[in-house]
C-alpha cells in the first residue's frame, strides 16, 4: 500500500484511541507530526504542533468509543518526499451522532518516516 494512505489509516486510528479510550503513548502520537505542523480545524481556528499537543493532552479520552473512519480517499499529488491526500472524514462516539468533514492532508517523507505536515478541514453541509 501507498506509504502516505497508510499513514493516513495508522494515523487517524492512533489520534481515535487517544481521544476515546487514551490508549497509546503520547510521545509515539506527536512524533506523527512534523515540527512545523499546521492545521485548519473547522472553526477557522489554526493550530501548530505545540496547539495540537495541548489539545491532544487536554482531550484525552474526551470522547468514550470514538471510530474515526475515511472514504473517498484521492491521492492529489505525490513526489519522492511527500503526498497531498484529499478524503472524507467521518466521526462517531458513544452518544454522539458524529460529524462528517472533508480534509486535505500534506504528508512529509523524514528520514524514512511519513509524517504530517499540514491539514485543512472542512464540515460537511
Amino acid at each position: 500500500m501507498n506509504p502516505y494512505l497508510t499513514e493516513l489509516h495508522q494515523g487517524l486510528d492512533a489520534l481515535a484511541h487517544w481521544l476515546g479510550s487514551a490508549e497509546g503513548e503520547f510521545a509515539q502520537l506527536i512524533d506523527r507530526f512534523t515540527a512545523d505542523f499546521s492545521m485548519t480545524v473547522p472553526s477557522g481556528a489554526q493550530l501548530d504542533r505545540n496547539g495540537l499537543a495541548a489539545f491532544l493532552q487536554a482531550q484525552q479520552a474526551s470522547r468514550p468509543g470514538l471510530n474515526i473512519s475515511v472514504d473517498r480517499v484521492s491521492v492529489l499529488h505525490q513526489w519522492d518526499q511527500g503526498a497531498v491526500v484529499h478524503y472524507r472524514e467521518l466521526q462517531h462516539w458513544d452518544g454522539n451522532s458524529g460529524n462528517v468533514r472533508w480534509a486535505t492532508a500534506l504528508f512529509s517523507l523524514e528520514n524514512e518516516k511519513v509524517r504530517w505536515r499540514h491539514v485543512q478541514e472542512t464540515l460537511e453541509a
